[in-house]
């Protein structure tokens, strides 16, 4: 999200004090991305211990409070919640000054509560309108004969805007919604700017607790719009409409991603005006993951980002996301229950030491399960042709995979001739990515054929393509 700082205000842990600013203290907020919200008092204190007996006790804890209220000179109302004392100090000549810490700040035109009801929540997103794919303005370029610009002309007309509706179920309706800019100078105009947007809102037909709105649904629906745009898209602002109809700017602080290059806008792997049919239904499921599916799918969109990981504890997080992957639907036992139970009935029955039957049996209790390995193979299966295209040489890189992993798990290589090292383990750590994100996309129902299409024709992430291609190429 973008900093910003705010005008003076008085402020008060009692919303009700501030028509009294003899009771407030004075002081200014702040936001920085990535750190989150910081309230500082020049002069004064606005928490402070309660004296018992007339003494004040200090211990090692920080003063906190719920929620603090303020009103800034502008007729700004700032609600910060979740807010402890950062430091206190003194000032010359010798009163009290204060840094408080918050967690989330919303400014409104009209008081808010610390606990608001959500209709509607709207976000920027960095990418957003690349995915979307269409703009809605013309412009044409005619020269005279002698190449000099002889007409330019533009056009905007809101009738080009698509309608891009992610999602529409049960009261709850996501969509990308256009907007423009108009960056024009003074009149006459001597330049013109003309900047077109999407925002994402989402809106409900009975409003909903602030927190689930966040945790529910924008979240999800930001990771979701990563995971289609190939890269890990940042928020660059937030706002939502309470029950009352009070609009309010939200701020707190997220994970932020890197800025877009012009590559991560032109490659996307999954643009919503090559595949708008399927993204509601790709949305839906996304939602509505659990178990595995989720944990993969936050996986999958967390390693777009790039966090200066070693390459050894990247891989082994892409391996343990593919490992969960494959346990989706899929089943986790050699043989049916009944089978299984008569063989080991049949192994522990002869044992008539209970300590040795006792230690059978805790042997036996996981030998039903199917390995890694196995449950790997038949997820590459699953992905038939996008496997064989990746992969060629499907039977050597599951070698390489089940030794590579075992080894930056368990920090063993004893009889692991297959442990791969420096670039090799990169190409590899980028092709198990590949097959992460294929096989999330067969959760969401996209067939391996049609994926495949999809992702050689935006470009996006050729080179992994390429070198793992080359690396596990059959006959090599």
């Amino acid at each position: 999200m973008n900093d910003k700082t705010f005008t003076e205000a008085i402020w008060s842990t009692n919303p009700s004090d501030l028509s009294d600013p003899s009771t407030c203290a004075q002081g200014h907020a702040s936001f920085t991305a990535g750190h989150g919200v910081n309230l500082e008092i020049p002069l004064g204190t606005l928490l402070d211990h309660e004296p018992i007996n007339g003494v004040v006790t200090y211990g090692v804890d920080p003063l906190t409070a719920d929620c603090v209220y303020g009103l800034s000179q502008t007729g700004a109302y700032l609600t910060i919640t979740k807010v402890f004392e950062s430091r206190r100090s003194m000032t010359c000549p010798g009163f009290d000054c204060q840094a408080l810490h918050g967690h989330e700040l919303m400014v409104s035109k009209k008081p808010m509560g610390s606990s608001p009801l959500v209709t509607t929540f709207t976000f920027d997103m960095a990418g957003l309108r690349e995915w979307v794919g269409i703009s809605p303005t013309r412009h044409s370029v005619r020269y005279d004969d002698r190449n000099h610009l002889d007409e330019m002309t533009f056009r905007y007309a809101a009738a080009d805007v698509p309608d891009v509706v992610l999602f529409d179920k049960n009261g709850v309706k996501i969509s990308a919604d256009g907007m423009f800019t108009d960056t024009g100078g003074h009149i006459p105009p001597f330049e013109f700017g003309f900047v077109t947007d999407y925002r994402l809102t989402v809106s409900f037909d009975e409003p909903l607790p602030l927190g689930e709105v966040l945790d529910s649904w924008v979240f999800p629906v930001q990771k979701f719009l990563s995971f289609c745009m190939g890269f890990f898209g940042g928020i660059s602002s937030m706002r939502f409409c309470t029950a009352e109809e009070v609009w309010a700017d939200y701020y707190v602080a997220l994970v932020e991603g890197d800025e877009p290059s012009k590559s991560d806008l032109t490659n996307m792997p999954l643009c919503w005006h090559s595949c708008s049919d399927r993204i509601p239904c790709m949305l839906d499921t996304w939602l509505g993951f659990e178990g595995f599916a989720k944990e993969a799918a936050i996986r999958v969109v967390s390693a777009l980002a790039d966090w200066r990981l070693p390459l050894e504890l990247r891989f082994l997080a892409v391996a343990q996301a593919f490992e969960a992957v494959t346990r989706v639907d899929a089943d986790l036992y050699e043989l049916p229950a009944e089978e299984f139970e008569r063989r080991k009935s049949l192994v522990v029955s002869p044992v008539e030491e209970t300590e040795v039957r006792q230690w059978v049996k805790q042997i036996l209790h996981y030998a039903n399960n199917k390995s890694a390995g196995k449950l790997a193979k038949e997820q590459m299966e699953r992905l038939g042709e996008f496997a064989d295209y990746v992969v060629p040489d499907r039977k050597r890189f599951l070698t390489d995979h089940r030794q590579t992993r075992n080894y930056n798990t368990h920090l063993d290589a004893e009889s692991k001739p297959h442990v791969l090292h420096g670039e090799d383990l990169l190409v590899h750590s980028d092709a198990t990515y590949l097959l992460l994100y294929a096989s999330v996309c067969l959760l969401m129902g996209l067939e391996p054929a049609e994926l495949l299409k999809l992702l050689k024709k935006s470009g996006w992430k050729s080179t992994a393509f390429y070198k793992s291609r080359r690396l596990y190429a059959v006959g090599k």
